[in-house]
């Protein structure tokens, strides 16, 4: 369907074509060159990816995979993209195990960065549903008597990202 029909749909589906036009239009000239190179890299992916189990980040338990509880879990730049990203953090803090850790890399506040760059990334991201957790490091610190975890917390490349560690006292 072309983006101009996107008037006779729904808000959801109208946002859904919206993003993948934009997503079009941003890599289109560079689909070419990925495809042709993405080849080899992904070869035996199907898989590998058939044999993966999938669950929503906001509600899993470490059972449905058949665990008691995981040493490392890790939270690659998906916290801002999780609208309940605070339920996500307690989901993973459930499934460690007693001494597991839980590792979260995601975009912080570009604090340190120049006004300019750090408005400029904030609006790029903002065109993607990202939204960088300006409470991240307070709501870690708030879920760390109960997790009895404790927490280590950096500043990245001057507020591009922050990185959190909490490990279980076990």
């Amino acid at each position: 369907m072309a983006e101009t029909d996107a008037g006779n749909l729904g808000p959801a589906n109208r946002e859904e074509i919206g993003h993948a036009g934009r997503m079009d239009r941003m890599y289109r000239y560079q689909r070419h060159i990925y495809d042709l190179t993405r080849k080899y890299y992904l070869l035996g992916r199907d898989g590998t990816i058939a044999g993966l189990k999938v669950a929503d980040a906001t509600t899993f338990t470490a059972e449905e995979f058949g665990v008691n509880g995981f040493d490392r879990i890790l939270i690659s730049y998906a916290l801002s993209m999780i609208p309940d990203w605070e339920k996500a953090i307690d989901a993973a803090l459930a499934a460690l195990s007693p001494q597991g850790s839980l590792h979260i890399i995601d975009f912080g506040q570009q604090e340190n960065l120049p006004n300019v760059m750090g408005s400029a990334l904030k609006s790029w991201l903002a065109r993607f549903h990202v939204t960088p957790r300006a409470t991240l490091e307070q709501a870690l610190e708030k879920r760390l008597a109960t997790a009895k975890a404790d927490m280590m917390f950096e500043v990245i490349g001057r507020g591009y990202a922050w990185r959190a560690i909490l490990r279980r006292r076990g």
